[in-house]
């Protein structure tokens, strides 16, 4: 991860906190809330506008589900979070 701690994005992550990155010139936001008993999170590309919908959206019994489905889906051309992180600049 570019400009940031992998162990701290993580650590976020799974708590819904809001973050921000960048992958291939695209800015991204990522939370989490909860919602009527249930943990929701979402990933939405900044830069489109007008917000047509979420790129990503999860909705779980906890903000851990969330989180692990996010990190094992294949978001980016066949890849998941873990495999491009390296080329991810987080955005704090």
């Amino acid at each position: 991860m570019i400009n940031g701690n992998i162990t701290e994005f993580l650590d976020k992550l799974y708590y819904g906190e809001e973050l921000f990155f960048e992958y291939q010139g695209i800015d991204y936001f990522l939370q989490g809330w909860n919602k009527d008993g249930e943990a929701v999170m979402v990933l939405d590309i900044l830069n489109q506008a007008p917000f047509k919908e979420y790129m990503w959206e999860c909705s779980k019994a906890s903000m851990k589900e969330c989180a692990e489905e996010f990190l094992n889906s294949n978001i980016w051309d066949g890849k998941n979070f873990m495999q491009i992180q390296r080329d991810v600049t987080w955005k704090e």
